[in-house]
């Protein structure tokens, strides 16, 4: 039998502090906010970059192709999103409900007379659905997923709307207003999220596409645990938003399909976990002097990853060869 004979052990590890949650959360939507500008500016160029549409044609679609064209159905995108903006605000007070019974802040059972009303706003605690996530922080948490992925999305589609300029195929961009007060309008978009400003062009990817995705992201990992009904109720809203701007034109069906799956593995990307965001995104808001503290409360249960890798060489003395094995492992340390 070979003798194998340890040579070498090689330790590394890493210590990392993560942000306080709470400063994740200030400062990333700081960052967000900052990106909106950004892909105003950028619906601008896109506005004035867009081919003339008395010279070009619609791109061929086959989501056209299979439906009718109804322009003001843009108006149930408007109110799928807005539908879901409620629920996904409700769904944000229960966790954060939850996060204050588990932590002691809130001692007594919140109530109301009517029974539809209790069930829907504080049924938290006891309705007996499993939670796969802690309960502790997990309004901050999921509140940082859902901000630094529209951030990272905005991101790159304020790059990509501007360097491919597709035709409009909606009848409101067939005679584009001229933007008078470009500063203005921006401003608009920023403060409507898009709806009372002017732009035409911004097709590659859907930004409406985006916050639907993103609804119904929040509801089926987070609102399923308060109700089971709300995954179906989200997609299916959601599903009417996405068709709805294929039926009234206002995007391409690659537009839409496109921003889905980006939607879908970015979000998936940045896992839910007590240290908040992913190290490389908390890199852009970790030097910041201001807007939260950059150091985390010693009293709570803090958690910092630790990387520990271990580099084997063994050598087998039957066949005089050596080969060398690399171990690594992924530890937690308050």
């Amino acid at each position: 039998m070979s003798r194998l004979e340890l040579r070498s052990i090689q330790l590394r590890e890493t210590v990392w502090k993560p942000l306080p949650l709470q400063t994740q959360c200030i400062r990333f939507t700081i960052v967000f906010l900052v990106v909106s500008f950004i892909l105003a500016a950028a619906l601008y160029v896109t506005h004035i970059r867009m081919p003339d549409p008395s010279k070009t044609a619609p791109l061929p679609d086959l989501g056209f192709e299979w439906t009718p064209e109804i322009p003001w159905t843009y108006l149930l995108t408007n109110a799928s999103i807005s539908i879901l903006g409620v629920v996904t605000a409700l769904v944000f007070t229960k966790m954060y409900f939850v996060h204050c019974r588990e932590t002691g802040q809130l001692e007594t059972q919140l109530s109301h007379p009517m029974r539809f009303v209790r069930r829907l706003c504080f049924s938290t605690w006891d309705d007996g659905q499993p939670w796969e996530f802690g309960k502790r922080n997990v309004h901050q948490i999921a509140w940082i997923r859902f901000v630094t992925t529209y951030m990272l999305l905005l991101s790159f589609r304020s790059v990509v709307i501007i360097m491919t300029s597709f035709p409009a195929p909606d009848m409101g961009c067939q005679k584009p207003p001229v933007i008078v007060h470009p500063l203005w309008n921006m401003i608009l978009t920023v403060v409507t999220m898009g709806a009372g400003s002017i732009h035409c062009g911004d097709l590659m990817y859907s930004g409406h596409s985006i916050i639907l995705s993103l609804h119904v992201l929040i509801h089926c990992i987070y609102g399923k645990m308060f109700f089971k009904w709300l995954p179906l109720f989200t997609i299916t809203i959601a599903l009417v938003g996405f068709v709805a701007l294929v039926i009234s034109r206002y995007h391409y069906t690659d537009d839409v399909l496109i921003s889905i799956y980006l939607t879908v593995v970015t979000f998936i990307a940045i896992p839910h976990s007590q240290a908040g965001a992913p190290r490389s995104l908390q890199r852009i808001i970790n030097w910041w002097p201001c807007c939260g503290s950059n150091v985390r409360d010693d009293d709570h249960d803090w958690l910092c990853p630790v990387i520990a890798e271990e580099t084997l060489e063994i050598e087998t003395n039957s066949v005089g060869m050596k080969s060398t094995e690399s171990v690594s492992a992924h530890q937690w340390q308050k």
